[in-house]
């Protein structure tokens, strides 16, 4: 009975085994690579972004008004989501990501 119980162990952990991949496809690494370089770019998009905002930063105090503008906000994430979706994007996962943009934006703001 425990040999039988072994051998049946045995073949279910062999059906259970993942095998790692040997390599990587060429079209995959290349695919890869130019998600990286698409990130690179946004990267950079994102330092031009920063530095808009740290000049906003610069327009508000000149009229003595505050970093923070919630209503400017609501406008920005409502037209956000609705790219969104005319680009056939989530809206709400596009909303996340503006809103740890904004985050960014502020804090570049109160600290320049």
């Amino acid at each position: 009975l425990s040999r039988a119980l072994a051998e049946q162990t045995a073949e279910t952990q062999e059906q259970l085994r993942i095998e790692a991949p040997v390599h990587t496809s060429s079209e995959l690494q290349e695919t890869r690579d130019l998600i990286d370089e698409l990130d690179r770019d946004l990267l950079d998009l994102l330092t031009r972004r920063t530095e808009l905002a740290q000049r906003a930063r610069q327009a508000k105090e000149g009229m003595g008004r505050g970093v923070t503008d919630p209503v400017r906000e609501a406008q920005l994430m409502d037209r956000r989501k609705a790219w969104a979706e005319e680009c056939g994007l989530d809206p709400e996962g596009v909303a996340e990501i503006f809103s740890s943009i904004l985050r960014v934006s502020r804090k570049s703001q109160m600290n320049p």
